[in-house]
């Protein structure tokens, strides 16, 4: 929380700042953390877009989901 304080306005270079950086293990961490304080909604970049989005919710979300006691929301499927 130190990095927010001094910078009040977040860029491109969100993720660092809000100490969203490390292995799977410490980023399900500060996201969990946050998770603890009421946020509820990150807006994040990845680079290359897919492969590092699929990536993310393959090995960081299903962390967080554990640490916070979060249960799977199965997709909806269409009628």
């Amino acid at each position: 929380m130190k990095t927010i304080a001094r910078t009040p306005s977040v860029g491109t270079n969100g993720g660092t700042a809000a100490g969203l950086v490390g292995d799977y293990d410490a980023v399900a961490r500060r996201i969990a953390a946050f998770h603890e304080l009421g946020v509820d909604t990150f807006m994040l970049q990845f680079q290359p877009f897919e492969r590092e989005m699929r990536r993310f919710a393959a090995e960081v979300i299903p962390r967080v989901r554990r640490l916070t006691g979060e249960v799977p929301v199965a997709p909806r499927r269409e009628a």
